[in-house]
């Protein structure tokens, strides 16, 4: 027979046995318990990250430094040029503002009523000396203009242009003028490439012009030239009344860039006229 001492070491023995047990189950089941949470967290974290509604990168679309800044980039991207073909030199504007530039020309109108055919055709010699004396050269002039009972004839060797530097930030330009003026936009690339007059491709008060428009065609001649001249009108207004002073005539051409943003840079040329029908131009954007 075993002694008391024997079994009572048995006894502890199983007792510790028991014991050693629970506690292993126990730390499986709070390791079990820990790694469940941990995969709970990450399910979540995961649906969180991937379901859309929360981004992976800070959302800087309501950021309106960022914005303003990519705006003002793209409104500094176009100048008005205006070029003088007598003296080969050119005038570059940005924002200034009321500033004269060197568009000249002359408006020449004329009663021809009781005059003789060899007088009246003689008036477009008279318009030439004129601008002999204001550009200091015999030819390169543009002229514009008609004979009838009253002659009126607009002359200039300058010509202006619109010049982007990023065509495809750009959506439109808008040009237009008052009742006293009309605007004709003409593809210059045709001269160059046929050798022939420049075509018309647009003309009235206001003119559009598309970005892909620009792109295509005028980028490629380092800008879109565009002329003024006479209404309708402001032709009948002169020809009822020839004796009208010239100083009386003046428009304003303005001009609209819309960029692909949305935002909109904008310019304005003021066209006067002298006694003598000299032009003075300013510039403002």
């Amino acid at each position: 027979m075993r002694s008391d001492r024997d079994m009572a070491e048995n006894i502890l023995s199983k007792v510790n046995i028991m014991n050693q047990k629970k506690t292993a189950r126990k730390n499986i089941i709070s390791k079990t318990a820990a790694f469940a949470l941990a995969f709970v967290m990450l399910a979540a974290a995961g649906i969180t990250l991937f379901n859309g509604n929360t981004p992976l990168a800070p959302d800087n679309s309501g950021d309106s430094t960022i914005t303003s800044a990519t705006s003002n980039i793209l409104n500094k991207n176009f100048c008005l040029i205006v070029a003088n073909a007598a003296t080969a030199t050119e005038t570059t504007l940005g924002k200034e503002s009321n500033v004269s530039v060197p568009l000249g020309g002359i408006l020449f109108v004329k009663d021809t009523r009781g005059m003789s055919d060899l007088d009246i055709n003689k008036i477009p010699y008279e318009l030439k000396v004129k601008l002999q004396a204001l550009y200091g050269t015999e030819s390169g002039w543009k002229i514009h203009g008609e004979a009838g009972e009253t002659a009126l004839y607009f002359g200039t060797m300058d010509h202006i242009r619109i010049k982007l530097d990023n065509p495809d930030s750009v959506e439109k330009i808008t040009l237009s003028c008052t009742a006293n003026g009309q605007l004709t936009v003409g593809d210059e690339s045709l001269l160059a490439s046929l050798g022939k007059y420049v075509q018309t491709v647009k003309t009235g008060d206001v003119i559009t012009v598309t970005g892909k428009e620009y792109k295509t065609v005028y980028a490629k001649n380092d800008g879109m030239t565009f002329d003024w001249f006479v209404s309708e009108t402001l032709k009948n207004t002169l020809k009822a009344a020839p004796a009208t002073s010239l100083s009386s005539v003046n428009d304003v051409i303005t001009g609209v860039i819309t960029y692909t943003d949305g935002t909109q840079e904008s310019f304005t040329l003021t066209l006067t006229f002298d006694n003598d029908g000299n032009l003075t131009t300013r510039y403002a954007a």
